[in-house]
């Protein structure tokens, strides 16, 4: 099946902890130009790319042990009002952070405006090191990372391979509405607690 252009995606790219526990990263894109094609599997990838590019930010600051695991696409259906999974992949990038993880749960944090001010989203970024953190904080080489992968996860992406483009966005369920992102976030020098959905999966 074929995509069409305003089409909302999800996108849910786990990260695989050493004790066999996923983490898992959500992110919303709008379709906005899909002439480099627009099969499921042409989409797929794109999103694959994005998700690379927004984490390679942060290679060296994730436990090198942490592995990738899948990125699933889901589409928005307006009709049902829910998300269908339009295919999966494996995606890959090479951490290199050293040193001992720090517990299950704890994030860094980033805040991204969108074009409606009552609309923001916020990205929870796990399996960082203990030394990421300076003191109860998080260093400032570090929050620089972080606003290199704010900047990834907020701006327009356009796909290497097939020159498709897409408008990051924040999904409001109250709304079922996907609101583009401005481009303009805060990173908190704060770390956050993502919290557990079910055990096992999504810290």
């Amino acid at each position: 099946m074929s995509i069409s252009n305003g089409t909302v995606l999800r996108l849910v790219a786990g990260l695989l902890y050493p004790d066999n526990v996923v983490a898992q990263m959500v992110f919303h894109l709008v379709a906005t130009d899909l002439a480099g094609g627009n099969d499921e599997e042409d989409v797929v990838a794109d999103l694959r790319e994005y998700a690379e590019d927004a984490l390679v930010n942060l290679d060296n600051r994730l436990l090198a042990t942490i592995t990738e695991d899948e990125v699933v696409v889901y589409e928005y259906d307006s009709v049902d009002e829910d998300f269908d999974e339009i295919g999966r992949d494996q995606w890959t990038v090479t951490l290199t952070g050293t040193g001992e993880l720090l517990p299950h749960g704890v994030a860094a944090v980033v805040n991204f405006n969108t074009t409606d001010p009552d609309v923001q989203g916020r990205k929870y970024v796990p399996g960082l090191v203990h030394g990421a953190m300076e003191s109860t904080l998080w260093g400032s080489n570090v929050i620089a990372d972080l606003a290199l992968f704010g900047t990834a996860v907020s701006s327009p992406f356009t796909s290497t391979a097939l020159g498709n483009e897409y408008q990051p966005a924040v999904w409001s369920p109250t709304n079922l509405n996907a609101f583009a992102m401005t481009g303009v976030g805060t990173v908190s020098g704060i770390p956050g607690y993502q919290r557990r959905r079910k055990p096992g999966v999504g810290i």
